[in-house]
């Protein structure tokens, strides 16, 4: 993520140090800053115009939902825009779906059932380029609380910035001596109470600390915790727990790093991720495989424990002859999905095999 905004910074440096050459080529010209939109609408020299006012309901409660969608005046697209998030994080445009239900006004059935239903996007834009968006949530957003976040605390150690980070701009390190230890703390700000996935993420670091613990408190209460002995994996999101949160109670995750050589190592702090998760109909209960056939793949879905690492094989005699087609970890979701876009020919058999367990 440092790296994609390092380079978006280089791209606009060079813009403008060519907007400026250029400027001091052709004096007598203008130049001015402005967005895509705004410099649209002063070339075809159009007014500017206020956006479209876009109004959103739902029509008919139940476990499906159907949206009905109206603007108060034309839109540039033929119909709104409209994407749907799962419980599983799966994105889906069915801007198709919306049926004209009169003057810019739609209607439209969503093919995913509500108890499914993460979130709803809907955005028009008017001919003139000005652009509506809507939200609708049907559970919580998945929150990503960095070390610059004021729900993060340093109570043990001596900790300094680094712009080596894995997440937004920087991460936090601590040098550990001899049985050194520091320690940091997140507050949890759940404002939903329900199952939720938590995993942390750290960036490369030269000598971290590889003795990491993480606490899940709830209170003064211990709910759950889980020890890293070889430290964590850089770069990648590192489950740690998947368990109850009670909106009511003060939730804190606290990370403690502790050196117990000679040798001096860093302890590292960057950012966690808290994941809702809502069983969904019709998926795999735990350890349980699902094979569906589309047109043009074969869809395997397994329900696992997050962060556990899977094998997904494929035979065409059962018995014998496994080929291991890859090898993933389970998602922050719990739900392992794989698509086999070259099937054998006639019958084919699958399996998942859980190959690591949590630390």
């Amino acid at each position: 993520m440092e790296s994609l905004a390092g380079e978006l910074r280089a791209m606009i440096a060079k813009t403008a140090a060519m907007l400026e050459q250029a400027s001091a080529t052709y004096p007598t010209v203008s130049f001015r800053y402005c967005t895509a939109v705004e410099a649209m609408q002063r070339w075809q020299g159009i007014p500017n115009q206020a956006p479209p006012q876009l109004n959103v309901q739902e029509t008919e409660p139940g476990p499906s939902v159907t949206l009905s969608i109206t603007t108060d005046k034309a839109i540039f697209q033929a119909k709104p825009f409209v994407v749907v998030r799962d419980a599983y994080r799966r994105y889906s445009n069915v801007s198709s779906l919306c049926t004209p239900a009169g003057s810019n006004s739609w209607s439209i059935r969503l093919p995913t059932a509500r108890a499914n239903l993460a979130k709803i996007g809907i955005a028009v834009t008017d001919v003139y380029g000005n652009s509506a968006t809507r939200l609708l949530h049907y559970l919580p957003d998945d929150f990503y609380l960095d070390n610059l976040d004021p729900q993060y605390s340093e109570p043990l150690g001596t900790w300094a910035s680094t712009t080596n980070a894995a997440w937004g701009t920087d991460a936090r390190v601590a040098l550990l001596g001899s049985n050194g230890t520091a320690q940091v703390l997140w507050s949890l700000p759940i404002s939903t109470s329900g199952q939720y996935s938590i995993a942390a993420q750290i960036p490369s670091l030269t000598n971290a600390c590889t003795n990491v613990t993480f606490r899940l408190l709830a209170g003064e209460s211990n709910i759950c915790s889980v020890a890293f002995p070889t430290g964590l994996q850089p770069n990648q999101w590192n489950f740690l727990f998947s368990t109850f949160l009670d909106q009511g109670a003060t939730n804190r995750l606290e990370m403690t790093a502790h050196s117990n050589d000679r040798q001096e190592t860093y302890a590292v702090a960057d950012v966690i991720s808290i994941v809702p998760i809502v069983p969904c109909p019709g998926a795999p209960r735990m350890d349980r495989i699902s094979i569906t056939p589309l047109p043009q793949q074969i869809l395997v879905q397994f329900e696992a424990e997050p962060g556990s690492k899977c094998s997904v094989e494929r035979s065409t005699n059962l018995v014998a002859n496994w080929t291991t087609l890859d090898v993933l970890a389970v998602p922050l979701t719990g739900l392992l999905e794989y698509e086999d876009h070259n099937p054998p020919e006639g019958a084919a058999y699958y399996r998942v095999t859980r190959i690591s367990q949590l630390p």
